[in-house]
């Protein structure tokens, strides 16, 4: 006998109180353990689908629950007369084409719950020519075939949830104006040797736990169906093996985190010898990262020890120190700048700014780790504007070689200079610490950086994986991942499902973002996604001060909570501190909740308190509802990150991080976005609608 879960029973189960909840999560493993156990007696359907049965949790609780063989899938669990409703209502059908095991809604109770039949003018089908056959081949259930093909927008996002998934997703796409490629149709001998539940569609809606701990991890993840119910595209993802180091790319909301999370987990089952890294840019990452892993493979089991999960430069320190003599003390930003005055003063023929100076350094020199003049004088200086002649950096090169000379001097370094101290150390070592490297966030990796990930295990055919968004880069410039020494062609895998944010949210976030320019060819990625979540449009808010702003802050609050909204569902990001304190602070507390501040490191999620953080903490967070405050146009773009730039390519750079940073605080959000502002609107709102 095997147990398994689907998304219907987690959705249901997520309905239920604690208490009840609670009542519920044991009965799967019990029944593991003991079928026989008294009380827990499977019940006879007598519906439509004959291998629905149900099991009593108390004298109201039902779980509904598939028999197909050996095999026991737990689908839904509610109230009784809510439970029976819903089996009473569906089948398991296999698809004709794809040959997927599906849960399938009855057409005729969608046609009389959802008014897909009244369309107007105004509201055209937006199916009614595609062929049957076509539709079919996507996935939609042949019963459901009339209805779709009846379709306007609102009817189509009403029934989104009640479709099987890979149906939904091939929708959307044909509405977003893409057109998805069709399974191919099942030969008769195919269709009766293959199980339809081992289908890649069916896999992330049937669930089979491997044995009581996995199915426990399972029941108590709070991350929903994400830890288990894996997309086919995330599957391979996880599973493929690549033949060199690839990459996974997505718009926010994909699922990169989740596939970095169980390729660790997939690589560390592969052999008991098997030493796996698993790392990221962001500190509070990392502490998500290491949840995720306890959840997903236990927290003591010897999986979980094979994967050691760390902050790149925080490694990076642990394995330069074994070096003699070494010490590393981080060169500060007034430190450089000091640095930079006296170089200036020691080469008075420089004509060029000392921000252009920081720039070049900061982009070119540190960047990629430039030490001697022969090496400035060739290097490429992408996105740096107008060509340098060789004349022109002969004149500037003494002032960067002297920087680097007070540096040495000062005992003074940068984080690139600590990951290439890092690489070095390893490269003289007989041996390297793993055996595979999983690395999230890799968008904000500078050339140094991916070339100590490089080192840290020798190539192999699945030795490095990266994660990544070039969307959410908002500390690293634009580079060619093949300059660096990392060889991705042709090895990449897109994830194009939104699992967080509705589609209002989303289509909000991605004109807020405009167009990306990666840099190298090599970079280029199709950032395309599709959201199958539906919920209120975004609210722009603006107000005459901020004391306006924080006020219709706090009524946001109250509103939310009055909903059933919990504290540790809501947040507020902002571009600096200082509007944090002044707006966002005050109107919690008006509010009578608590604020949690989550600094750039970022302490964990208080479950009592609104989190608090600016737009940099909030990278791999994500809540129900979020505001984004003070978004006016004199702090977005933020006035000290254009100052920094010395030129037009430079100020272009400057603002497109912040772009991108605006676009990571919109993409926390999963159900309802705010964004306000006192007195001017910033540019990144220009076209996103009226304001309240």
């Amino acid at each position: 006998m095997q147990i398994g879960l689907t998304p219907t029973f987690e959705k249901s189960l997520s309905r239920l109180t604690p208490r009840e909840q609670a009542l519920v999560k044991q009965v799967p493993t019990d029944f593991m353990l003991n079928p026989n156990k008294p009380g827990h007696r499977l019940h006879k359907l007598h519906f439509r689908e004959p291998r629905f049965v149900s099991i009593s949790v108390s004298m109201d609780l039902r779980i509904i629950v598939l028999k197909e063989g050996p095999f026991f899938h737990f689908c839904y669990v509610g109230h009784h007369e809510q439970a029976y409703r819903w089996a009473e209502r569906r089948q398991i059908e296999v698809h004709p084409t794809t040959g997927a095991a599906q849960i399938v809604e009855f057409e005729e109770v969608i046609r009389e719950e959802v008014k897909v039949v009244k369309r107007t003018v105004e509201a055209p089908s937006l199916f009614a020519d595609e062929d049957d056959g076509y539709l079919l081949a996507l996935g939609v259930p042949n019963s459901w075939l009339a209805t779709v093909k009846q379709l306007d927008e609102a009817g189509l996002y009403e029934v989104l949830d009640r479709l099987p998934e890979e149906a939904a997703e091939a929708l959307v796409e044909l509405y977003d104006g893409q057109r998805p490629e069709p399974a191919p149709a099942l030969h008769a001998d195919e269709a009766v040797a293959a199980d339809p539940f081992e289908h890649p569609d069916s896999r992330r809606r049937f669930w089979v736990a491997a044995d009581e701990n996995a199915l426990r991890r399972a029941l108590n993840a709070p991350w929903d169906r994400w830890v288990v119910f894996l997309h086919p595209s995330q599957r391979e993802a996880v599973e493929r093996n690549f033949r060199g180091p690839a990459r996974v790319t997505g718009g926010a909301g994909t699922g990169k985190t989740i596939v970095a999370l169980h390729r660790a987990v997939y690589l560390a089952e592969l052999s008991e010898n098997a030493r796996v890294l698993l790392t990221t840019y962001s500190r509070p990452l990392v502490r998500h990262l290491e949840a995720g892993l306890d959840r997903l493979a236990g927290p003591t089991g010897d999986v979980r020890r094979r994967i050691r999960v760390e902050h790149l430069h925080r490694f990076a320190y642990d394995i330069a120190k074994e070096r003699p003599g070494f010490a590393f003390s981080p060169v500060r930003p007034k430190e450089l700048d000091a640095f930079f005055d006296q170089a200036i003063r020691e080469n008075s023929e420089v004509e060029v700014s000392k921000e252009f100076l920081r720039a070049e350094f900061d982009a070119v020199v540190d960047y990629w780790g430039v030490k001697e003049w022969k090496d400035y004088r060739e290097i490429q200086r992408t996105g740096r504007g107008s060509a340098l002649s060789r004349a022109a950096r002969e004149v500037l090169w003494p002032v960067f070689d002297s920087v680097l000379i007070q540096m040495r001097i000062a005992g003074k370094m940068t984080f690139s200079e600590l990951a290439d101290a890092a690489r070095e150390e390893i490269e003289v070592r007989s041996d390297r610490p793993f055996r595979y490297v999983v690395a999230d966030e890799a968008q904000d990796f500078g050339p140094r950086e991916l070339r100590f990930l490089m080192a840290l295990a020798s190539p192999s055919a699945r030795s490095h994986l990266f994660a990544g968004d070039v969307g959410q880069r908002i500390y690293r410039y634009p580079f060619s991942w093949l300059k660096a020494g990392v060889d991705i062609r042709g090895r990449a895998v897109r994830l194009s499902i939104n699992y967080r944010t509705t589609h209002q949210i989303k289509a909000f976030a991605d004109r807020a973002l405009g167009a990306i320019e990666p840099g190298e060819a090599d970079n280029q990625e199709n950032r395309s996604t599709h959201s199958l979540l539906s919920g209120p449009e975004p609210l722009i808010a603006g107000f005459a001060d901020g004391d306006a702003e924080a006020a219709s802050l706090t009524t946001w609050f109250e509103e939310l909570v009055a909903e059933g909204f919990a504290p540790s569902e809501m947040a507020v990001f902002g571009r600096t501190r200082r509007i944090l304190e002044d707006r966002a602070v005050p109107a919690i507390e008006a509010a009578n909740l608590l604020a949690r501040a989550l600094s750039d490191d970022g302490p964990d999620v208080e479950h009592d308190a609104v989190s608090v953080g600016t737009l940099h903490a909030a990278k791999g967070l994500e809540f129900r509802a979020v505001a984004l405050v003070g978004c006016s146009s004199d702090v977005l773009p933020h006035p000290s990150a254009l100052a920094a730039a010395d030129d037009a390519d430079g100020e272009a750079i400057a603002r497109a991080r912040e772009r991108q940073l605006f676009y990571v605080g919109c993409t926390r959000a999963r159900e309802v976005l705010r964004v306000s502002f006192a007195g001017e609107p910033c540019s990144f709102l220009e076209g996103l609608g009226g304001v309240v």
